[in-house]
């Protein structure tokens, strides 16, 4: 709240010295952190059933979405919030993929928080967003010919720089099964599938592994989880690095550059297994657990 002078909008990264990378109000990016806060305290909420907890994260996750995103990133009369995503990628359009991804499952929850705490015009107006922006995305962003949905959009909601195929609405789950299908056999096939899972980054196996185990191909996601897991312990047990090895080179490093450990590293190694593999769904504020296990196959 103080780097950002309580706007609601959530930083990027923090270092341990206190600095702030991206995210700040005068940073075009991340917007999507801001959606993803308001996920991560969801499922601590759903594990715990901490009201002190909802109470304390709920006033900035509101003024995140329905203030900074919604106002403050859309343009009037538009649908989709701009800002960076996932990747500070230069060249493509100011609208994201994976914001607007985010974004509807962010405003889920909120619309769940809000249910919760009897605040039924949050609630209303958080549920309404996060269907138009899902529609929105099926409607506007997907390219049938390539079997796959735009990185990002112009200001007019025409693609640009589409890069390589982002798997973020099938980790949202937000895909119709007849485009997942093509998109997985897209995915399956992609140059990125390496022997770490997918991409130079612990992140691009992650969401893959994710996505591949929310629409029940669990042998599939096993692919990118073993390729995370030969490199969980290069840096530290547990800590996986941002790269995977070998590291980029550049000319100041010829052998190797230092590798950040990130957090979001171990996200494709124990998010599949514990919500799907597992099947472990809480719901500890209204007194519900359910399991139910998809293991696979070996």
């Amino acid at each position: 709240n103080g780097i950002n002078n309580s706007s609601g909008k959530i930083i990027h990264e923090l270092v341990t010295d206190g600095t702030v990378i991206w995210g700040k109000n005068s940073d075009p990016g991340n917007a999507n952190e801001t959606c993803q806060f308001a996920k991560a305290a969801g499922q601590a909420w759903r594990w715990t059933g901490d009201d002190d907890f909802l109470h304390e994260v709920y006033p900035t996750i509101k003024k995140g979405l329905l203030d900074w995103l919604l106002r403050e990133q859309r343009k009037p009369g538009d649908l989709f919030p701009m800002g960076y995503g996932n990747a500070e990628v230069n060249g493509w359009g100011p609208k994201r993929l994976d914001v607007q991804c985010y974004a509807v499952e962010a405003l889920s929850t909120l619309a769940e928080m809000a249910t919760y705490l009897h605040d039924k015009e949050t609630a209303s107006t958080a549920l309404r967003w996060s269907d138009s922006i899902k529609a929105g995305i099926n409607h506007t962003w997907w390219l049938d010919a390539e079997s796959r949905y735009a990185n990002s959009l112009t200001l007019d909601n025409k693609p640009v720089m589409l890069g390589d195929t982002s798997a973020a609405p099938l980790e949202a789950g937000i895909v119709p099964p007849d485009r997942a299908a093509r998109m997985f056999e897209v995915l399956d096939h992609s140059p990125d599938k390496n022997e770490w899972g997918c991409g130079p980054m612990s992140i691009s196996a992650g969401i893959v592994a994710v996505a591949e185990a929310r629409y029940g191909r669990v042998d599939s996601a096993v692919h990118y989880i073993r390729g995370i897991a030969r490199y969980s312990e290069v840096e530290m047990p547990g800590g996986l690095p941002e790269h995977h090895p070998p590291y980029p080179r550049t000319p100041n490093h010829p052998e190797w550059i230092p590798n950040f450990v990130q957090l979001w590293g171990g996200y494709g190694l124990h998010y599949p297994i514990v919500y799907y593999f597992l099947g472990i769904q809480p719901d500890y504020p209204h007194g519900v657990m359910r399991v139910v296990p998809d293991i696979p196959s070996d």
